[in-house]
């Protein structure tokens, strides 16, 4: 296993959530009452990140990669972690090491600006993947 950080200055790792509600105060009747505003808006930044590569030592291959964003404890979204695990695959006459199964764990806040207060939700989604094809590109 070999660990690495990426700092957010040569980050290229988006996180991207549709939508969270924004209340934009317009005034109201007084302060205690106020009118607001309701938008939907999307999450989308680039963040520092850090993780681990898992390799066979008998013969060099990643097996595995595990990545976990380094998000604000005040963005709408308080995790994302990524676990990615790799096969080897015949395509064509030819055994390749592709992704074959895709884990994800996110913690968002879909009302993380309402007054009303919030809860976090989490979630985990599985992707797997199969029936790898040779692409032929014609010039």
């Amino acid at each position: 296993m070999f660990s690495f950080a990426v700092d957010k200055t040569i980050s290229q790792y988006q996180v991207n959530y549709c939508c969270f509600l924004r209340l934009n105060s317009i005034g109201g009747i007084s302060d205690s009452m106020p009118y607001y505003d309701p938008k939907y808006e999307p999450f989308k930044q680039t963040v520092p990140f850090h993780g681990a590569f898992f390799i066979d030592p008998e013969t060099g291959t990643v097996v595995r990669l595990i990545m976990q964003a380094e998000l604000s404890s005040t963005a709408p979204v308080h995790r994302e972690d990524t676990r990615i695990d790799y096969g080897s695959v015949k395509v064509s006459d030819t055994s390749v090491m592709v992704p074959v199964e895709i884990y994800r764990l996110a913690a968002v806040v879909p009302n993380a600006n309402s007054p009303l207060g919030y809860r976090e939700n989490r979630s985990v989604s599985e992707a797997a993947y199969s029936n790898y094809k040779l692409v032929n590109k014609t010039p």
